[in-house]
């Protein structure tokens, strides 16, 4: 199960004094690093959509791209039924206890398509989202595993590598070699230390912000001139 949930990042969080809230702490594995990569809901969406194949450039995700890159279909191909919700009331409460109570194993992954932007920078302002800053796409991804073994589960790993959607999607696939829900299977930290990484990058439109190896940021404006980020 997929919550692809709109305008929550870390940052968001933080300006609202909820970064550890207890929901988050419920779930098996929480994701400090993850990347959207994008500003809007548009790409976030096709992003997600197209996680196989990692994290494409922006301009790519208009265009046609081989159908092994979209993870429904394939789930489908594995013999899974796919359905989508649209447009929920905003009604979430007790959206894992049900899952809990009903005692079918299920994965339930949270990826926030990307921040509010409640805090501007000196960029910026608060609200607006044509810059893909860090602090609007890095968003609390999260994974709960439902229906583990007695004695599996040991609290949230916290994930703190640079990951975005190839690292999920992967981490995916191997539950579906190794099913986490057989007893004797490898632990989620385990599983966590082989994790495909992603550095840093995130785009909209022509605009483009990177994090360097010395873990600066820099941004390429409309102009194609790379400029330091410092929000």
């Amino acid at each position: 199960m997929l919550l692809h949930v709109c305008s929550l990042s870390w940052d968001d969080l933080d300006v609202v004094g909820m970064r550890n809230h207890p929901l988050l702490r419920r779930f098996d594995a929480v994701f400090t690093q993850f990347n959207s990569a994008a500003s809007y809901s548009g790409p976030a969406m096709l992003r997600v959509l197209r996680g196989n194949c990692g994290q494409q450039p922006h301009k790519a995700l208009y265009e046609g791209t081989d159908p092994s890159c979209y993870v429904f279909h394939s789930l489908e191909r594995l013999g899974y039924k796919t359905h989508a919700l649209l447009n929920h009331d905003g009604h979430f409460d007790q959206f894992l206890t049900d899952l809990e109570c009903v005692g079918r194993p299920v994965v339930v992954l949270l990826v926030p398509e990307h921040g509010a932007a409640l805090r501007g920078d000196k960029l910026q302002i608060s609200g607006m989202r044509e810059i893909p800053s860090p602090r609007i796409t890095l968003v609390p991804a999260a994974m709960k595993i439902v229906g583990l073994p007695a004695g599996a589960g040991s609290g949230p790993v916290v994930v703190d590598q640079p990951v975005s959607y190839f690292g999920l999607n992967a981490l995916l696939g191997d539950m579906l070699r190794d099913s986490p829900f057989t007893p004797g299977s490898r632990p989620l930290a385990e599983r966590m230390a082989h994790l495909e990484t992603t550095a840093f990058a995130s785009e909209n439109g022509d605009m483009l912000v990177m994090r360097d190896a010395a873990g600066q940021y820099r941004m390429r404006t409309d102009k194609g001139v790379w400029v330091p980020y410092n929000p």
